[in-house]
């Protein structure tokens, strides 16, 4: 193999990334839906790009477990199922209420005023596109906390689980039927954060995660999702 393989160039690896953004992006905003089998042509059509830069992000891709290969199908987004799903709420209430604990501890004053910012959400139910604005909205608030730990990597395991658990609201299930109520949780957990509070920040959080799970179990039963 040579070695322009092995170290391919600084604007293929460029192009990769941009190939990887477009495609998570896709699969967790279920553009294309869980379960659904990721056809290269028509991606490389799509994103104007060879197999090469397109295959490269789906390894990616099924590192973070979002895409699996299938023999003799090829690659697909990673199915969803109840079983799933708690899986991903018990590794949420495991690392984000520490997240918040070390957040109200280490946060600095750009980290403070950024979370005070992105605790805001709204939602006009109206506008059915909105929902995925909020959906970003409510992912960036708690990635905000995980990064204000000052713990790259207990980072990097909440955003990972945090790319999966909304796929449910994505599909539009087991919505909140009260937004403002998330809007009131994520107020109190900023302010408990950046007055420095880390018991409060760590007990909040914890019942703010938990809070969401059963309803969501709820409605993917409801759609006939299996253990």
């Amino acid at each position: 193999m040579a070695l322009s393989e092995l170290f391919p160039a600084r604007d293929e690896q460029g192009l990769t990334q941009q190939v990887y953004l477009q495609v998570k992006r896709a699969i967790i905003t279920c553009e294309i839906k869980p379960g659904d089998r990721l056809v290269e042509a028509r991606w490389t059509e799509r994103l104007k790009v060879s197999r090469t830069p397109l295959r490269e992000a789906l390894n990616r891709l099924a590192l973070e477990d979002l895409v699996v290969w299938r023999w003799n199908a090829g690659y697909q987004v990673a199915p969803l199922s109840i079983k799933t799903f708690r899986h991903l709420c018990e590794v949420r209430r495991l690392l984000e209420p520490q997240c918040a604990r070390l957040a109200a501890r280490h946060a600095s004053e750009v980290e403070c005023e950024k979370i005070e910012r992105g605790a805001y959400l709204h939602l006009d139910r109206r506008d059915i596109g909105e929902y995925t604005a909020y959906c970003e909205a409510n992912y960036a608030f708690h990635s905000l906390i995980a990064i204000a730990s000052g713990n790259p990597v207990l980072a990097q395991a909440v955003e990972r689980a945090l790319n999966r658990h909304q796929q449910p609201s994505y599909l539009g299930l087991g919505r909140k039927p009260n937004v403002q109520e998330g809007a009131e949780e994520h107020a109190a957990l900023a302010r408990a954060i950046t007055s420095g509070r880390a018991s409060k920040a760590e007990a909040l959080m914890r019942e703010h995660v938990g809070k969401g799970e059963e309803r969501i179990i709820r409605a993917l039963r409801a759609e006939g999702y299996q253990d």
